[in-house]
């Protein structure tokens, strides 16, 4: 599919004036399949063709970043025009080969690539507060249960990978099933944290602070509740990986599945079950089904982790209502009715 023009000029965002230098480089990384570079056509380049523009820069994620406020350094518009070089610097520091074309997630660009004919990928992410951090948990972990960190240059938010199979996650396996994966994952992640990544405690004054004001889209008594769970609730601290969903999940070749894309902080073991409740809903069946199906989630995660059920229900709960808050506020009166529903159903527990 072509890229327009305009969508590369939005902003001032000047991508294809300012690669040529840059594509003249990249085609030197890039393996012989890739070389061949097709022309322009009526000022509309081709998706297929190899300019850092559309081979690097997946239109997707200029729309995501675009216009961001700065969080950590740049805002999106200024860490967009910085890309092509921040790509061409690792290329260079970490001696690789481009071996595919990039894909993204919300915050990041990945490009598969080759280091003295090993296949890895290459990780940029736009400077934020959980990306800081990520390089610290892949670190600690060192490859149990998550993909390896080969390398890391935390100025520029940029971590080497071990491969994995974007293409196949979990949401290609029975829920059920995946949920032991995914419970599976976590007793292994769930090691004592190091002293390096934010404190769970600490985070959670600015998450529940809006709470305490007493959103009026959530009933009183579940924001007590959370509330309740977040002040005193005790827990040993464990490294999380926060973001633990069905599509962070990813096949490999040295385990059958390993995570990607965690957000470490040292916290309770049970806060880490709710991301596999708040996705793939559209496996949730309706009323007293849902129920059960909710239930059948936490049951088979925190089995599965170890984790203590009535730890994981609470926690679980009060994320929930953290939740719905946020969606809240950002209009999306559908989820706060699914968050809340969500919260029903694991108070039956």
């Amino acid at each position: 599919m072509p890229l327009p023009r305009q969508l590369c000029d939005r902003r001032g965002l000047s991508l294809l004036a300012s690669s040529g230098l840059f594509r003249a480089r990249v085609r030197a990384r890039l393996q012989p399949s890739l070389r061949e570079e097709r022309a322009p056509r009526d000022g509309v380049l081709s998706a297929d063709a190899v300019s850092v523009a559309i081979v690097l820069i997946p239109e997707d994620l200029v729309r995501r970043v675009a216009g961001r406020p700065a969080d950590l350094g740049v805002d999106g518009d200024e860490w967009l025009r910085r890309l092509p070089s921040l790509i061409d610097e690792r290329l260079d520091a970490w001696e690789l080969t481009i071996t595919g074309a990039a894909h993204n997630g919300h915050n990041a660009i990945v490009l598969p690539v080759a280091r003295h004919g090993q296949p890895q990928v290459l990780k940029l992410s736009w400077p934020h507060r959980e990306a800081a951090v990520e390089h610290l948990g892949l670190r600690h972990w060192n490859g149990g249960g998550i993909a390896r960190l080969v390398a890391a240059h935390p100025a520029d938010f940029a971590l080497l990978l071990e491969p994995l199979d974007a293409d196949l996650d979990l949401h290609s396996v029975e829920t059920d099933d995946a949920c032991l994966v995914i419970g599976g994952l976590l007793r292994r992640l769930h090691v004592a944290p190091p002293h390096s990544v934010p404190d769970f405690r600490v985070e959670a004054r600015d998450w529940i602070a809006p709470l305490r004001a007493h959103p009026p889209s959530v009933p009183r008594r579940w924001v007590d509740r959370a509330l309740d769970t977040f002040d005193s609730r005790p827990y040993e601290p464990r490294l999380l990986h926060l973001d633990l969903h069905y599509g962070n999940v990813l096949a490999a070749e040295r385990e059958p599945w390993l995570a990607i894309d965690p957000k470490p902080v040292a916290g309770p073991a049970g806060f880490e079950v709710y991301p596999a409740l708040r996705t793939r809903v559209e496996d949730y069946r309706g009323g007293a089904l849902m129920h059960a199906e909710v239930r059948s989630r936490v049951e088979l995660i925190s089995g599965e982790a170890g984790i203590d059920l009535d730890d994981a229900r609470e926690w679980c709960i009060a994320h929930a209502i953290l939740n719905a808050h946020q969606v809240s506020e950002e209009g999306w009166p559908t989820l706060v009715t699914l968050h809340l529903a969500i919260a029903k159903a694991l108070s039956d527990l």
